[in-house]
């Protein structure tokens, strides 16, 4: 739960070095710019290295599916999907909502509450 928690917290801590590097918020350049700026925080908090290592690889590829590796992951890459859904307009096309819960949401939770939220 820390893991899920602190990442929740950070994933997106790295775009705005993104914005001033590259100009860009693109995901790619989060994954990039991420996790040095969320390994200073927790070092500076004091987390346990293991925890640092583990926010820092989800941080790292969170907008990269083939990355994917656990449950903690996963709630990480279903909650940026549900805000996703909502901030890039995806919710307008039911099929297109449909087909993206069908790729990219495996824990029941998820699915629930993607569908409640963009189908129901």
């Amino acid at each position: 739960m820390t893991i899920i928690t602190i990442t929740a917290i950070l994933h997106d801590i790295g775009i705005k070095n993104a914005e001033e590097k590259y100009n860009s918020s693109s995901g790619k350049y989060q994954e990039i710019e991420g996790p040095p700026v969320a390994k200073e925080i927790m070092e500076n908090n004091n987390e346990d290295k293991d925890i640092i290592e583990r926010v820092c690889y989800i941080i790292g590829w969170h907008h990269t599916a083939s990355k994917n590796d656990g449950l903690d992951f996963e709630i990480i890459w279903e909650a940026d999907m549900l805000v996703n859904i909502e901030e890039e307009g995806l919710y307008k096309n039911t099929e297109n909502v449909k087909y993206i819960i069908e790729k990219n949401f495996k824990t029941k939770k998820g699915k629930k509450i993607a569908t409640n939220t963009y189908i129901l």
